[in-house]
């Protein structure tokens, strides 16, 4: 006499996409497949409703599980999707790093800033685009407007008597007046020497140049070998 035994078959029902079978004997692999999520979703894990499963991986949207000795039942849940919202500086500087579920409103970070250089000047304009609810993944750029900037030249007497003020950009060609002047005092005269610093002839920043001068008599001397010398006004 021959004993014949037949192969039992359990359910698998999942309440998602089919797995890769929809029946299977005890011990049998079983791959499942959440498929696609509904929009603005995304998977989250399995969740065994009935039956005595052990997930390779609850997380995992293709899961295997060994099939047992009963039928089973899961279902896949799912979650909103978190979008990516970038916000970046000028130079690509990552600002802020944000995430939103569709609809939800975004948030600017604080006003950001560019640093200013020899030559110009920047002010935070605006972002690249008008910032609106998520839409999905979005990366936002920060402009700026620009502006010259602009340096003092001064240029003074000995006694502190402004020749000229100019403003200048920054590099642009400095104009030095004429030589000045400086009257003498009766046993002295001045003759121009020069400023108190070399003269940039591209403007460099804010600068301040007085002119030096140098001293010679300006007096003849009477000798008298019984009375010192003394200083008198020229042609005296």
């Amino acid at each position: 006499m021959t004993a014949v035994f037949e192969k039992i078959f359990y359910d698998v029902v999942v309440d998602a996409y089919a797995p890769d079978k929809q029946t299977a004997m005890e011990g049998q692999t079983v791959m499942l497949n959440a498929g696609a999520a509904p929009e603005g979703m995304v998977f989250d894990r399995w969740e065994v409703v009935t039956g005595t499963v052990t997930l390779s991986d609850a997380t995992n949207a293709n899961a295997t599980f060994a099939m047992p000795q009963s039928n089973v039942l899961l279902q896949a849940t799912y979650k909103e999707r978190l979008y990516e919202v970038v916000f970046k500086n000028w130079d690509n500087t990552v600002l802020a790093t944000q995430y939103y579920t569709l609809g939800e409103e975004v948030i600017a970070p604080g006003t950001p800033v560019r640093p200013a250089t020899n030559a110009y000047t920047y002010t935070f304009k605006g972002w690249d685009k008008e910032i609106v609810p998520c839409e999905g993944d979005a990366e936002y750029k920060a402009t700026y407007s620009i502006a010259r900037r602009t340096y003092t030249v001064e240029f003074r007497n000995w006694d502190g008597t402004v020749l000229s003020t100019e403003i200048y950009n920054w590099n642009a060609a400095v104009t030095v007046p004429a030589n000045p002047t400086r009257p003498a005092n009766g046993c002295e005269k001045y003759t121009f020497a020069g400023w108190d610093q070399d003269v940039a002839t591209k403007c460099a920043g804010d600068a301040v140049y007085t002119a030096t001068f140098t001293a010679t008599l300006n007096h003849t001397e009477v000798i008298d070998e019984a009375v010192a010398a003394t200083c008198t006004e020229t042609g005296l």
